[in-house]
């Protein structure tokens, strides 16, 4: 059979140089991310870290994570805006092109009409403390942060305009007029004219004190000589730093920000000098920063942003995770170590390695699952058959204790004594003489931590741990195999002593102790705690501190520091949010790692520093009920229940790791929310008092953690409050004594109403008792002795008959009394309209045996409806006795009854035209008139007699209803 030839090449790559060079990553912002507009003016941060973008539609602000817009004032658009300063604590200035200058004070604008005179301004220098320069379309302002007046240039008196480029050093305004041709330098402290530069064109100005100033001249990029400028002197020389630029290298751009100068060359690369380090940075065309920048600007945390005018913002920033393969490896598909600690990059069948002294094999055919050992490289022709480059023939079959399946893991390793180990559903261990031990493994294993004692410990995928070691030529189990449920080990290495540290399927990253058969977990590591993915296959130990992991979302590294673990998605700070299956240390302590897209990356080992600048953070909005408040307010009322607080934390360094932890508690509960989200969202609140802390985790720990609190009161409803419980208890028990009180009034009302109603039916029956006794017992007492006298009498019939007609009238005067009683009983009498009819049939009927005319005037209806017992007895009683007065007394010839019905009252009027009587004479029948008047009061009503000699009586009676 032909053989073919897989080729092992050893390369020296420099790979300390790409990791220690630190090399830009770039990310792009648009619109699509949140930016207002990608026509950038300029880029400025304030002292809270915010960075915003002035734009010619208005400014863009952002915190690393999200952006907010400001494009309008009043409801009319911002428009253009040229420049931005910081002016005291928090509060900046803002100049725009054709709305003049505004405040803004945490994200609002106000508007300052200090600068109503200055039109259209352009920039604004600083020279001083509280001392700025504006440059506008129609001259040079002066400005001490009050007031605003325009720059006169002595001895001339004239006010300076047409500034087409300016910039400031030590007490010096340089500015270009008249389209470029003039040049001029002024004295600040004198705003004088020293020196000037005529007939050049000056296409540009920049720099500031802690660079040079740096000059476009007639196309060419030149600097101003510094010792001239500290006398007032304009004198252009070459670049200092020309002599490092590559050959051909033009510079069509050149930006100063802070103390880094960038240079342009449209066909070439960028360079970046750093003049505080004196390092230089090349990045080639295909890196990725766009060329033709509009504005370059550095960020306090060393980012630099890249404004290109109509396409995008580009921020380039350092990361630790780099791209490590030259064009010799274009992709990675494995890594692996070889038994001398060298890294090993596999792509197809084709092994490199990592080292520094070069050197090349081969050997015949190809095969699977390649790796490196004994400076030779080795592949798996069959499942059971290993062959290296040299021809070496390692054949598994020959092991006792193994099974027949020959299913293999594909992370080879090696003990400490340089043999290979291969695993899977057994463990094979392989002398350097090519030896091969075997054990039968529980179950399926990825791969074999090696302990300091040369041990071999297996955690199988079924959560089975089982201890080997190699004595003479057998392997020997060691412990009594221990069982976790739900534990799917997927890697595990040897931390120290008895401990180990595993990565598993679900659980993320556990540390367990054994020992004498004895388990305990002592730490474990989840995406609560920062872990990218619960899912880790790989693991690598750097030092006692430091755990390199590949899992399903990244590479993280973790730094272990005590209680305050620090887990850093290496992968997110370059937007790589994919799976890493392999990570690797070699004997130099370097870090490789292979994304699942089959890229090869290298860990650098010097932390990214930040010096100076510590950002701050607070609460952007606070939303109840949907609503945003003003945060000084504090109190809400039961309904006002529902929460989001929004956080910003400006972070522009690795902002993908940022971490927030939201604790709310108040005195019987609490809540938290760890997450690389800002916000966080709660509902439905008892009322109570609660504290919210937000605790921000800058990545790596660049900045000390910070720490922003915000308590508040949701008050419990009225009817819930202390005052309010205890005035319902007050009201409730004063209502409850009042009800209680009612009850029993009510109830003593109605027995004295009942006792009142049995003392009237009392007082009606010995009435009654008596009217009969009265007028029924002293009539037939009458009958009685006058039948005693007629019997004694009869002998005498003219005296018995005399007695006989007293006994007939005593008994019809009986009979009338009875049926009196009886009427006024009656229930159905109780109206008015049957007491007159009653009084009608009476009078009729009493005077019907004597002449005298009787007549009536009634109400054709009467509306009087309710009319009492007690009422109409007394009226009829009295109306009966005026009556029998009249018949007795008056001798009259006419008497006329009246009923008249008044409002709320009644009244009967009896006339006769009788002899009328005199006052003084009454005594004859005072007592009877004295008795109708008490029994009519009695009813309630009025009794009146009037009469006089000769012209009759008329007897009134006034009743109420």
């Amino acid at each position: 059979m032909q053989k073919r030839f897989f080729h092992l090449t050893a390369y020296l790559f420099f790979f300390m140089g790409i990791i220690n060079a630190q090399q830009l990553h770039v990310e792009n912002y648009t619109p699509s991310n949140g930016l207002l507009d990608t026509r950038v003016i300029k880029i400025f941060q304030d002292n809270r870290g915010l960075i915003y973008f002035l734009t010619w539609e208005g400014i863009s602000i952002f915190d690393g994570q999200r952006f907010e817009n400001i494009s309008e004032y009043n409801g009319e658009s911002l428009g253009l805006v040229n420049d931005m300063i910081q002016w005291k604590g928090d509060t900046c200035y803002v100049f725009t092109f054709q709305k003049g200058a505004y405040k803004l004070v945490h994200g609002s604008l106000i508007k300052d009409t200090a600068f109503d005179k200055v039109i259209e301004p352009n920039h604004v220098l600083k020279t001083g403390d509280n001392n700025w320069i504006i440059t506008s379309n129609i001259g040079l302002f002066s400005w001490n942060g009050i007031s605003c007046k325009p720059l006169i240039v002595q001895p001339s008196n004239k006010q300076e305009r047409d500034v087409d480029f300016a910039a400031a050093k030590d007490k010096h305004l340089i500015y270009s007029k008249e389209e470029g041709k003039l040049l001029y330098i002024m004295n600040l402290t004198t705003n004088t004219i020293a020196d000037s530069i005529k007939g050049n064109k000056i296409s540009g100005i920049t720099g500031n004190n802690q660079t040079n100033i740096f000059i476009l001249i007639n196309g060419k990029w030149m600097q101003l000589n510094n010792e001239a400028l500290q006398k007032g002197k304009l004198k252009s020389e070459p670049l200092y730093f020309t002599a490092q630029l590559p050959p051909g290298f033009i510079t069509n751009h050149l930006y100063v920000t802070e103390n880094r100068i960038w240079l342009e060359d449209f066909r070439n690369r960028y360079i970046l000098f750093n003049t505080a380090t004196g390092e230089k940075e090349t990045y080639p065309p295909d890196y990725g920063i766009t060329s033709n920048a509009s504005v370059v600007f550095t960020d306090k945390e060393n980012n630099t942003w890249f404004g290109i005018f109509s396409k995008q913002v580009q921020k380039a920033y350092y990361t630790k995770l780099k791209r490590a393969y030259p064009s010799s490896i274009p992709s990675v598909s494995g890594l692996l170590n070889d038994d001398e600690g060298n890294a090993i990059a596999q792509w197809g069948r084709q092994l490199y390695i990592l080292k520094d002294n070069p050197s090349a094999s081969s050997t015949d055919d190809g095969g699977g699952n390649p790796f490196y050992w004994q400076e030779r490289s080795w592949v798996f022709k069959t499942v059971s058959l290993i062959q290296s480059n040299r021809g070496d023939i390692i054949d598994l079959r020959k092991a006792a204790n193994t099974d027949s399946s020959f299913i293999h893991s594909s992370r080879i390793s090696f003990d400490k004594s340089g043999r290979l180990l291969i695993c899977g559903n057994s463990l094979y261990v392989v002398e350097k003489t090519l030896q091969v031990h075997a054990a039968a493994l529980p179950y399926f294993t990825d791969n074999i931590a090696t302990d300091e004692e040369n041990n071999y410990w297996a955690f199988t995928r079924n959560g089975t741990i089982v201890s080997y070691s190699l004595e003479g030529s057998a392997i020997h189990q060691k412990n009594v195999p221990i069982h976790i449920n739900n534990f799917g080990p997927r890697f595990a290495i040897h931390w120290n002593a008895d401990t180990f540290c595993i990565g598993t399927r679900h659980q993320g990253i556990i540390w367990l102790t054994i020992k004498n058969g004895t388990l305990k977990e002592i730490g474990r590591l989840n995406t609560s705690k920062g872990l990218s993915n619960n899912f880790a296959s790989c693991l690598v130990k750097k030092n006692s501190r430091l755990l390199y992991a590949a899992t399903e979302f990244g590479l993280d590294e973790i730094l272990i520091n005590g209680t305050d673990t620090i887990v850093q998605n290496l992968g997110a700070a370059n937007n790589l949010y994919l799976p890493f299956s392999y990570v690797i240390k070699n004997k130099k302590e370097e870090i490789f790692a292979r994304s699942n897209d089959n890229q090869f990356w290298a860990v650098a080992e010097k932390e990214i520093q930040i010096a100076g600048f510590i950002p701050s953070a607070w609460f952007n909005e606070i939303t109840v009920n949907g609503k945003a408040v003003a945060q000084a307010l504090t109190t809400f009322n039961y309904n006002q229940n529902n929460f989001r607080f929004t956080v910003t934390a400006p972070c522009f360094t690795n902002a993908a790791n940022m971490r927030f932890d939201f604790l709310l508690e108040n005195a019987a509960n609490k809540w938290q929310q760890q997450s690389t989200d800002n916000f966080y969202s709660i509902n439905n609140l008892a009322p109570g008092n609660y504290t919210l802390t937000v605790t921000v985790n800058y990545p790596g720990k660049i900045y000390p953690d910070k720490k922003i609190r915000y308590a508040f009161t949701i008050n419990s409803p009225l009817w819930k409050r202390w005052w309010f419980i205890a005035s319902a208890i007050l009201l409730s028990a004063i209502i409850f004594g009042a009800v209680v009180r009612s009850y029993y009034r009510r109830k003593l009302a109605t027995q004295k109403a009942e006792a009142d109603k049995q003392q009237a039916v009392e007082k009606e029956r010995n009435r009654i008792s008596r009217d009969m006794h009265d007028d029924l017992g002293s009539g037939l007492t009458k009958i009685a002795i006058l039948s005693e006298v007629a019997k004694k009498q009869l002998p005498e019939p003219e005296k018995a008959k005399e007695q006989l007609e007293k006994i007939s009238e005593s008994s019809r005067e009986l009979v009338d009394n009875l049926q009196d009683i009886i009427w006024v009983l009656n229930p159905r009498n109780d109206t008015l309209e049957s007491l007159s009819a009653y009084i009608r049939e009476y009078a009729l009927k009493y005077f019907e045996p004597l002449a005298v005319k009787i007549s009536f005037k009634y109400p054709e209806e009467f509306l009087i409806k309710n009319l009492s017992e007690e009422k109409r007895r007394n009226i009829f009683l009295t109306v009966k006795e005026s009556l029998h007065n009249i018949a007795k007394h008056a001798w009259c010839n006419e008497i006329t009854i009246f009923i008249k019905e008044l409002p709320q009252q009644f009244e009967i009027i009896i006339r006769d035209d009788g002899k009328g009587f005199e006052s003084d004479k009454v005594r004859l029948f005072a007592n009877g008139l004295k008795n109708m008047q008490n029994r009519i009061e009695h009813a309630g009503g009025k009794y009146k007699v009037e009469s006089e000699k000769g012209k009759g009586t008329i007897t009134t009676i006034s009743m109420p209803v």
